[in-house]
């Protein structure tokens, strides 16, 4: 349930039978098939090539915008820079290894987007909230 919100953040009804060919495709592939063929690693800009072919290819649909696209993957590459800081041999994320990390960073993100509503809505009730 999860992952098909997601998906359709990023224009693609995750409902809909998406066909290759004469196959049906779970509603992931077509999200994951845009990024599969970008280069593994980072861009000299230290972008995941998976983020620019991502932004390049958003569907005009997208309840995600660019900007927000942008602040996942600088959240990623953070993490991902500190996670490498003191590895002799870097951790290099595959296409669907950083798909998950960006809906980490989605769902994260809509956690924090929820706490905020929950607590302005409840202000009277719970003036402690401190989200």
């Amino acid at each position: 349930m999860l992952n098909q919100w997601i998906i359709s953040l990023f224009g693609f009804d995750p409902l809909k039978d998406h066909k290759d060919g004469k196959r049906t495709l779970r509603p992931v592939l077509p999200l994951a098939k845009i990024v599969k063929d970008a280069p593994e690693g980072m861009s000299a800009e230290n972008l995941h090539h998976f983020y620019k072919t991502l932004a390049i290819n958003l569907q005009a649909d997208s309840s995600i915008t660019q900007n927000e696209l942008l602040r996942y993957e600088h959240n990623i590459v953070s993490h991902s820079l500190a996670i490498n800081e003191d590895r002799e041999r870097p951790i290099v994320w595959k296409y669907y290894q950083w798909l998950s990390l960006l809906f980490a960073e989605i769902c994260q993100t809509a956690s924090k987007i929820d706490q905020v509503s929950a607590c302005n809505f409840d202000q009277a009730m719970r003036p402690d909230c401190g989200v």
